[in-house]
């Protein structure tokens, strides 16, 4: 069986803007988990079409290692996303009037259970909690731009999952594939659920998208063992380039208009494709929305 795969993981909080003028004539996008692997290569694909960038790491060395390289299109803010805290204060600290595109993609997956700073299991909060929270707070941002975007990076994992809704932890028993599975669904239970919230002409666009399986660590360099090995040589031999794994997100984010798909689409190869039967559930994904904020609820206000 083959898993799809998120990114990167965020750390710390500090903004860093070159100058003391910020542009807004020109399109605003934020990628989190930017400074390595698919983040990277759609944080370099939105510069190279005239985007400012907002790019969210966890690595301050990598974060200035993009800055020097685009002095004049990006911005750096260092966050961790196992820290609510951190997402929170990274949405206060948004230096633009605007967000035209936002980018979910950092993420993770782990060998073993852990926990973020606030007790919940960790590939949940970086996967899901995180997301959410940052989508929340960046509302009036988004919609203050005329065509705003959201774009979550899931997975094909998404297909084996199921949301436990006595366990969304995984305190009663953990499994890498289990929990990363669920995070995946929940992304695209969460991405169908806000297009019935927005759902105006004017309103922000959502979507997610499958990268393919791509070459990077995202479930080997977390995990020990044989599933780390397995992982590895499942990307190694079937694993498409960072460049390809980018591509719907550049695309999605780029596009005008007028071309834009349905709100709530699930992607893969530029292509809508249909996600699971339980992605599809309205009320289930309602629930999940409901329970969420409720978890969130000391952040969100």
């Amino acid at each position: 069986m083959v898993w799809g795969y998120p990114i990167i993981k965020a750390k710390t909080s500090t903004f860093e803007i070159k100058s003391d003028k910020v542009a807004e004539s020109r399109q605003i996008a934020l990628v989190t988990g930017a400074t390595a692997g698919i983040g990277r290569e759609i944080t370099l694909g939105l510069i190279n079409k005239g985007f400012q960038v907002l790019a969210v790491g966890r690595r301050s060395e990598a974060l200035e290692e993009l800055k020097n390289a685009f002095p004049e299109q990006l911005h750096t803010f260092q966050a961790d996303f196992s820290d609510l805290n951190q997402v929170k204060r990274l949405a206060l600290e948004f230096p633009f009037e605007k967000l035209d595109v936002l980018v979910h993609n950092a993420g993770g997956a782990n060998g073993s259970r852990k926990l973020g700073v606030q007790g919940q299991e960790l590939t949940w909060v970086v996967n899901y909690l995180s997301p959410y929270l940052l989508t929340q707070l960046l509302e009036s941002k988004l919609i203050k731009s005329p065509s705003a975007r959201i774009i979550h990076l899931a997975s094909t994992a998404h297909y084996h999952g199921r949301i436990d809704w006595n366990d969304l932890h995984g305190a009663k028993g953990y499994f890498i594939l289990r929990a990363y599975a669920q995070s995946k669904l929940a992304q695209i239970m969460h991405t169908r659920h806000l297009r019935t919230r927005w759902n105006r002409p004017e309103d922000p666009k959502i979507y997610a998208v499958h990268p393919g399986v791509v070459k990077t660590e995202i479930g080997s360099k977390n995990s020990a063992g044989w599933i780390g090995a397995i992982w590895h040589l499942i990307t190694y031999l079937k694993g498409v380039s960072v460049q390809r794994g980018a591509d719907n997100s550049v695309w999605l984010a780029t596009i005008m208009p007028n071309d834009l798909p349905a709100s709530g689409s699930y992607f893969h190869k530029r292509r809508v494709t249909q996600p699971s039967a339980q992605a599809k559930n309205a009320v289930d994904a309602e629930r999940l929305f409901n329970e969420t904020a409720h978890e969130l609820a000391e952040f969100l206000n």
